[in-house]
């Protein structure tokens, strides 16, 4: 891609409680925005991409010692990942203005309408854009620990929940 802004902080914190308890928090963040100046449809300036990738992550853990043969281990974590592909001249009616009927009126899907004459690069914004995604992932998991003198066990559960959002052109 051309030239972009990247962006990224990363946090985290241990805490020990007493002799029985540890806990652990987490966050990582990136944040990436570019202009990629020429598009799929075209190799004409004026008719590129804007990006923005952003992703967060968040985790938390909680490690229970009962006795020394018996632990339970609790983690939360949530990811998130948007993405957002914009042609150059999104927002601006050009078809609109330039008084060609039967294009979308929605702003997020109108910019510079398609002109192809055989034998030289087109005049277009990205026919597939844009994109607009963001997906959620929560997931909890604990997970108990026991050892005897002659077996150990483990047990526990796990849940995860996905959340997918998002537009796409593709007109």
């Amino acid at each position: 891609l051309g030239d972009g802004l990247v962006n990224q902080l990363y946090g985290r914190l241990d805490h020990y409680i007493g002799d029985s308890d540890a806990l652990m928090f987490r966050y990582n963040l990136s944040h990436t925005r570019s202009l990629e100046p020429f598009g799929d449809d075209s190799d004409v300036p004026g008719f590129g991409n804007f990006t923005l990738d952003r992703g967060q992550n968040l985790a938390a853990s909680n490690t229970h010692v009962f006795t020394p043969f018996t632990i339970l281990e609790t983690r939360f974590g949530f990811n998130r990942l948007r993405r957002e592909v914009l042609h150059q001249n999104a927002g601006n009616d050009i078809g609109g203005n330039l008084g060609i009927p039967g294009l979308s009126t929605d702003s997020r899907f109108t910019g510079f309408p398609a002109i192809n004459v055989a034998g030289f690069s087109n005049l277009a914004d990205d026919v597939a854009l844009p994109i607009v995604r963001e997906d959620n992932t929560y997931h909890v998991v604990a997970n108990m620990m026991h050892v005897d003198q002659r077996h150990a066990y483990k047990w526990g559960f796990e849940y995860r929940k996905v959340t997918i959002d998002g537009i796409q052109g593709l007109f």
